[in-house]
């Protein structure tokens, strides 16, 4: 079984620093294999063998991570055939993929949660939740959006990590090679 693993807000600005080499070898100690790590901001692909308890390994890097570094990062774990179903169901239009983003969801959010998020005046962005995935159209860019990843966690009342399209579509074919 393969997973995409995205850690959430490290790498930015200078803080929370964690060199993908690392990250690799930290991963590959909690018995996974074929790890593959993509740009800087805690992307990675692995093939595990087995089937994974998601919840479980997604805890235990947290905590590896936290024992090793001294502070806390968001860990969503993903299996091939969600990561798959992610992909399939983006719901925009695809013409502009720089407008296209995905934030990953650590839990399922409420309805009552993702009615509150839909109350953000967000202009002519606009966001659709699917299960564990929030698909965002940006007409302008992504940090000009008023749907940041602070407010989705807020409103939502879970962890987020937010990638763009592209990025996406990039970890699907490390995933499918």
């Amino acid at each position: 079984m393969k997973y995409v693993c995205l850690l959430r807000g490290i790498n930015v600005g200078g803080k929370r620093k964690i060199l993908m080499t690392d990250l690799k070898e930290l991963i590959t100690k909690l018995g996974v294999k074929e790890v593959t790590t993509y740009i800087q901001s805690g992307n990675v692909v692995f093939n595990s063998g087995t089937e994974l308890n998601e919840k479980e390994f997604e805890n235990t890097l947290q905590q590896k991570i936290k024992e090793q570094y001294d502070f806390d990062v968001p860990v969503m774990l993903i299996n091939e055939v969600d990561y798959r179903d992610i992909i399939s169901k983006q719901p925009f239009n695809q013409d502009d993929i720089n407008k296209l983003n995905v934030g990953f969801l650590g839990d399922l959010p409420l309805d009552e949660n993702i009615t509150h998020l839909s109350e953000v005046d967000a202009k002519e962005d606009r966001f659709e939740v699917k299960k564990k995935a929030l698909y965002l159209y940006c007409e302008g860019k992504y940090h000009q959006t008023k749907l940041t990843h602070a407010i989705m966690e807020r409103r939502l009342k879970v962890d987020v990590t937010v990638r763009n399209w592209k990025t996406v579509l990039k970890l699907y074919s490390i995933l499918e090679s």
